[in-house]
Parts: structure tokens; sequence; C-alpha cells
């Protein structure tokens, strides 16, 4: 069994054929696939929005697969509804997958580490605020590289791992997404399997319960 995992796609009106070609092959060489959140950019556009976008190409590869879908905070279950079922079998904060080896909890990861936007709840301000601040976070990936998330974001992850020291059973690993810093540290139970932006193609293979963390690129 060979298992998918990827978040922080942010699918909005920003079309990227490159993008949805690289998400369609990556969906098609696997046998199910785990979104981790932030599939969709629900600050920027509305559901029906998405829905009706040409990213609406990839919701029969997933569906095909099963996809289970982990809500994030860009994309929460509030902004959705039973259309879901169009890209997903089924939707959840919290999935677990059990292997010979680990069990993996798949959840987004804001419940542990709440940004700024979560806080002070910025889906209440203009879409362009969001999209500006997704431009600031893509010159920056464009000028340092993956680095430049690490520097900006990395202390979330160390946040989460703290966290996780009270909730985690021997055999379990963590898997999230949201800060965006792609990370394997199993000796803490925990991986990030990153993000798909800004030409960044962050992914996690699971394959007969033996996790891979891949640093692709899809431009």
């Amino acid at each position: 069994m060979k298992v998918l995992v990827f978040s922080d796609s942010h699918l909005d009106h920003n079309f990227e054929p490159k993008k949805l070609s690289y998400l369609k092959k990556l969906v098609r060489s696997v046998d199910q696939v785990i979104i981790n959140g932030d599939f969709w950019e629900g600050y920027s556009i509305t559901f029906d929005q998405f829905l009706s976008s040409k990213w609406n190409e990839l919701f029969p590869l997933l569906k095909a697969k099963k996809a289970v879908y982990i809500f994030g905070n860009h994309d929460k279950k509030v902004l959705a509804d039973k259309r879901m079922s169009q890209f997903c079998a089924q939707s959840q904060l919290q999935y677990k997958l059990k292997t010979p080896r680990y069990t993996y909890v798949f959840e987004h990861g804001n419940r542990l580490a709440p940004y700024i936007d979560d806080i002070w709840n910025l889906r209440t301000l203009p879409p362009v605020t969001n999209n500006l601040l997704g431009e600031l976070e893509g010159t920056a990936v464009r000028i340092f590289g993956a680095k430049a998330l690490t520097y900006l974001y990395g202390r979330f992850n160390k946040k989460i791992k703290g966290l996780l020291k009270h909730e985690l059973k021997k055999n379990e690993v963590f898997v999230c997404g949201h800060t965006h810093v792609a990370e394997v540290d199993l000796k803490n139970q925990f991986i990030n399997d990153g993000l798909i932006r800004h030409g960044l193609a962050h992914h996690l293979i699971i394959e007969d319960g033996v996790p891979t963390l891949y640093r692709d690129r899809y431009r």
C-alpha cells in the first residue's frame, strides 16, 4: 500500500497549470491519498468558486483514490458542505492510519500551533490581505529557497513537538502540515509534510508503513 500525504496547496483563483499537472501525476502514482488540510484557500475564494475552478480536474482522481480529507485553518469545515464528496471519501479533523511499524495520526496542526490568522480571525478581512501575505511568502521562497520557511515558521514545529509529548502513545507518529516546514523527526514522533506552493512540492509517501519525505519542485 502506497499512501500519499500532502497539505497546504492553498488552491485559489491563481490557477497554475504546472501545479495541476504535478498533482495529477502524484495522485495517480499512489493507492490512497490523505489531504492534510489547507487544500483550497478559503481566505480568498468561496467554496462555490473552488468547485467551479479549473482545479476541479483533480476531483475525480482524488475520489478514485478514496481520499481522506483533514480540515485545516484555511479550509475549515464551516466553509464547505456535502459537495466535498466530489473529491473525498471522508472528511474529519483527525485521522489515524495503522501500519505494522507505526500508527500515524494525521491532523493539520493548527490546534496545537494557532497562527495569528486564527487568533485574530483574518478571514474577516478583505481577500487582498491574505493574497498579499501569500505573495510575500512566495517572494521569500524565490529568493532564499525553502530555508526561508524554516526561518519564518520553524519555531512552530518545535512548539508542536513539545505539546505532543503529552498526547502520543509510544508507537504513534503525528503527521501535520500547517507550518509549511517539511521535517521528519521520528525520535520525537513527528512529521511535517510541508507544502505544495511557490514552486515547492513537499509531500510524504508512506509505503508498507515506512515514511519518506520528498522535497520536490513543480516548476
